[in-house]
């Protein structure tokens, strides 16, 4: 109720009069002494070493930087081995209201200031109103680094702690603890001290880079040096659990030596060390199965062991007795070893579906923290082999056998049915047609599928062959399981391929799928070409040749009729071989020829496919395993989208200037063919120059003047008086001006990374 009477008689009172109040108001306030308007630093803030004071007034002339007036004395108490400290300091007037006071170094922690005023007045002669003192410390020492930092820690593990200053042992043991994932509550803190806690401070320095400066002081008594004072070496009260995270606390109770508390809590992670045990592994078709008899066996410890506590380990089944060839006089003598590896004489298998015993040595084995194993209870360890894995493999899944050699496809076989069920699928060569798309095209899919289903995991369940379109019959009758034993672990069987062409042929195996896919047949298949003729592809921008010879003689086959086909079968060119066995063909439209997104993918393939008589055979453009061109020095050639084959350069007047000056070029562009060079085609001619400082990125761009009678373009570049030092490159770019990039700045322009570089100044 009194606010709004009040507020209705300032309405009504004449404006003459109310202007005269606000006079009087604002006059006694701006008439009023100067004050202490801010100061910084208050409170808890680390490494001060200015001291900054804001009045509301002027104190001191403008740009009287010798004036001495100093409105206030500093005191400080702490630090570390003293109780009152005064540290090194000079005073400044910044202008006429601010004033400064600089440390001559930043103080260190456990450090507590205080500013008392001293008194002083304005320009004007009025007492300037203040506060008696202004207050802040430096807080509690923070740890700066501890020792381990990575790694794993033990779990008796202890911890040097690198401070910033001094520190009260008792607020360690009383505030900080750490926290274990595997334990409720807080771990207690213990603090070593004397001749332990040397012997592990000494360690810690010797051993840790960071700490090297500190390493000439070892020379001296400990207790003499005082830089020592910020080492503390803390344990936990209790062990840490294996396997566990563990993290150490340093909250803010805990207290300088002078009594200055932490002002910011920190906190360390670590994980603890595994339990020190032994695991024993071997290969197996799936994880229900016996070890593969095939492969070896091993042992691994979780930390390494002394060598010579692990004599007398060994693998026995019955009379047989086999020693980790780690521990063998032939192998190398390292003093430490984590695995043991057993492995049967000269690479022979280990019985099949026998029952062995992993032994350990009588003695107690320990890692080098000296624990000793948390499961060697489980010693002797009873393992058994698996019986020998079932096998169906062919040499590749696609090859070549040559016609004139009676054509036989090997495969391998090994603990699977008596009779081997087979499929196989015959493309016969005179019945194709390599200029038809519909002919051509059934092969080069087919030859697809086969190397398809061989690359997917997933499809070895999945027959290929269509059981309408192909011819079935069984492999001859594997040996019986006793002459087996007696003879190879494992057979080869030869299926003759009759007549030229392409053969699939697919065995099938329930055996085989109930071992390594745990249900169902598993299908294995592979393509063969039965021919006489090799053929050669080289492919080339403006040319290509195809070379077709036969196998047995190594003649060149003449009137042969080549086609180059796409994966899907669509003709790019055909012709016939002349009498060198040689066709050429120019301006062949290939997938991919330019750069572009399917640069790298399987479209970019073809297939040169030659027949002669009732002979056919092809080549993929990507069967160069071992005869990469750059195995042979031979250059091969990247053709970008944008530019095609270029070959341009600029000719600089000169390639050094300074800001403000004009730095002229000429820029040269061609196209080179097989013949040599040409004008640049029209409708690819660049758009722009762009001029990029190398260093920050920025861009100056110009149009592209080009000349079509000379093939060159003229440019004068007016180096702005503010550009930067450096080194700028030259480039030409396809594409039209680019809106500026958001992180640019004046005339900085998007950059286009598809751009020629022609030189740089």
């Amino acid at each position: 109720m009194m606010s709004r009477l009040v507020t209705a008689r300032l309405v009504m009172m004449p404006i003459a009069a109310v202007t005269f109040m606000l006079m009087v108001l604002f006059g006694w306030a701006k008439a009023g002494a100067a004050e202490v308007v801010s100061v910084s630093p208050l409170g808890a803030v680390k490494r001060v070493q200015q001291i900054v004071v804001r009045f509301s007034d002027d104190i001191v002339p403008m740009g009287d930087p010798r004036s001495h007036r100093s409105p206030f004395q500093i005191e400080c108490r702490g630090g570390v081995g003293s109780k009152v400290e005064t540290p090194s300091y000079s005073v400044r007037w910044i202008d006429s209201r601010n004033w400064s006071l600089d440390f001559a170094k930043p103080l260190g922690s456990g450090m507590a200031c205080a500013l008392i005023f001293s008194g002083i007045k304005d320009l004007k002669g009025r007492n300037v109103k203040s506060l008696a003192q202004y207050s802040f410390t430096t807080g509690g020492p923070a740890i700066l680094q501890v020792a381990p930092d990575y790694g794993e820690i033990e779990p008796g593990q202890h911890f040097v702690l690198y401070l910033e200053g001094a520190v009260q042992q008792g607020a360690i043991e009383k505030h900080a603890y750490f926290e274990s994932s595997k334990l409720p509550g807080k771990n207690a803190v213990r603090v070593l001290s004397g001749a332990e806690r040397e012997r592990i401070v000494r360690a810690a320095i010797a051993s840790n880079w960071q700490w090297q400066s500190f390493r000439a002081l070892l020379k001296k008594p400990f207790k003499d040096v005082r830089a020592f004072d910020q080492f503390v070496v803390i344990a936990a009260r209790n062990r840490f659990i294996e396997s566990s995270k563990v993290v150490l606390h340093w909250p803010k109770g805990i207290l300088s030596s002078t009594g200055i508390p932490v002002a910011e809590a920190q906190k360390f992670e670590f994980g603890v060390i595994a339990p020190f045990e032994v695991t024993f592994s071997c290969e197996r078709v799936n994880a229900d199965r016996g070890c593969n008899p095939l492969s070896g066996m091993s042992l691994n410890f979780s930390r390494s062991v002394d060598r010579a506590l692990l004599r007398g380990t060994k693998l026995v089944a019955g009379e047989h007795v086999w020693e980790p060839v780690e521990l063998s006089a032939t192998e190398g003598r390292e003093k430490n070893l984590q695995t043991l590896t057993f492995k049967n004489d000269g690479g022979v298998a280990f019985p099949d579906q026998t029952s062995f015993q992993v032994v350990l040595p009588k003695g107690t084995i320990r890692d080098e923290l000296g624990r000793s194993l948390v499961n060697a209870g489980r010693f002797p360890l009873t393992i058994r082999t698996d019986e020998s894995v079932p096998l169906v493999k062919f040499a590749a899944p696609f090859g070549l056998l040559e016609r004139n050699a009676d054509p036989v496809l090997p495969v391998s076989l090994r603990n699977v049915e008596a009779n081997v069920a087979g499929q196989s699928r015959y493309f016969e060569g005179k019945s194709i047609r390599v200029s038809s798309k519909s002919s051509v095209g059934e092969l080069i899919q087919t030859y697809l599928d086969v190397r398809e289903k061989d690359r997917s995991y997933e499809r070895r369940s999945e027959s290929l062959l269509n059981a309408k379109d192909s011819a079935s019959f069984q492999l001859p009758s594997s040996p019986s399981k006793e002459a087996s034993k007696a003879k190879a672990s494992f057979e080869l069987v030869g299926i003759p391929l009759k007549g030229p062409g392409l053969h699939v042929v697919e065995l099938a195996s329930p055996k085989l799928g109930n071992a390594l896919l745990g249900k169902d047949t598993m299908y294995v298949a592979t393509g063969a070409l039965v021919t006489n003729m090799g053929v050669h592809l080289k492919k080339g921008r403006e040319s290509s040749l195809v070379w077709v010879t036969t196998l047995d003689k190594a003649e060149p086959v003449k009137d042969a009729e080549v086609s180059i086909v796409r994966r899907d079968g669509s003709v790019l060119a055909s012709g016939k071989t002349d009498a060198s066995g040689l066709w050429r063909v120019k301006d062949v439209d290939y997938p991919c020829q330019w750069d572009d997104e399917n640069r790298w993918g399987e479209d970019c393939e073809v297939f040169a496919v030659a027949k002669s008589g009732d002979d056919v055979s092809f080549v993929s453009s990507t069967w160069d395993r071992g005869l990469e061109t750059y195995r042979f020095n031979v250059s091969s050639e990247y053709l970008s989208k944008d530019w095609g084959p270029i070959v341009a350069h600029a000719v600089f007047d000169r390639t050094v200037a300074q800001a403000g000056e004009t730095i002229s070029f000429k820029t040269y562009l061609r196209e080179y063919q097989e013949q040599g060079f040409r004008i640049f085609p029209a409708n690819r001619i660049p758009k722009r120059i762009l001029i990029r400082h190398r260093a920050s990125g920025k861009v100056y761009s110009f149009p592209f003047e080009y000349d079509a009678k000379t093939g060159t373009a003229a440019t004068a570049f007016l180096i702005p008086k503010d550009a930067t030092l450096g080194l700028y490159d030259v480039s030409l770019s396809a594409k039209p001006q680019a809106a500026k990039s958001e992180e640019g700045q004046g005339d900085a322009s998007f950059y286009d990374w598809s751009a020629q570089t022609v030189g740089d100044f």
